[in-house]
């Protein structure tokens, strides 16, 4: 009897220890939940700050003193700078006053000439060449020997006789390797009649 008595005070003690961690328990798992939605509304408010446009609709408070927008005037203007002058001039075109005024069709009278530059890529030409290739048979041995210009880029002829030059080549290498551009995508280049554009 005084074994069930002390199992019995046991475990009504192993019971009111598991209760007090049991409450233990549950009030960390309320904070750990508490905690978990804190995280969550700041989450979502970040990625809603993310995709919110700026004011009138930012929710944040605006500065106080915000700094005027642009270029500051006079010597707080900062660095001026702008596109080189090109070294060399390799044609001048005149930009002639019209007629009469665009506004108010009165006569105008020049004041001064300004100068405007322009760096332009000249229009490509594809430039198809038909070599004469010069065959003849050595007197001597008999063998074969052709004639052969320096700005060939192969001896082939026959099925092979149409190729692309060394600068053609080259473009293609480029526009593949060096931009990206697909195979078919660089053939097209090359097949357009004014080579680019």
């Amino acid at each position: 009897m005084e074994s069930l008595v002390e199992e019995n005070a046991r475990l009504r003690q192993e019971v009111a220890e598991l209760k007090s961690a049991n409450e233990r328990l549950e009030l960390r798992v309320q904070e750990l939940e508490r905690r978990v939605q804190e995280l969550l509304r700041a989450l979502e408010e970040a990625q809603r700050a993310g995709k919110r446009q700026a004011a009138p609709f930012s929710r944040h408070q605006p500065k106080a003193h915000p700094a005027k927008p642009g270029r500051k005037a006079g010597a707080r203007y900062g660095c001026r700078s702008r596109r080189p002058l090109p070294p060399v001039i390799d044609q001048t075109l005149e930009a002639e006053l019209p007629g009469c005024c665009p506004h108010c069709g009165g006569e105008l009278e020049e004041t001064r000439i300004e100068k405007q530059y322009q760096t332009e890529i000249p229009q490509p030409q594809v430039e198809r060449i038909e070599f004469h290739i010069h065959v003849g048979r050595c007197k001597h041995c008999g063998r074969r020997v052709q004639g052969r210009h320096p700005r060939q880029t192969s001896d082939a002829v026959g099925g092979a006789a149409s190729q692309l030059g060394a600068r053609a080549v080259a473009l293609a290498t480029e526009l593949n390797k060096g931009m990206g551009l697909s195979h078919g995508k660089t053939a097209a280049v090359l097949e357009r009649p004014s080579g680019c554009g």
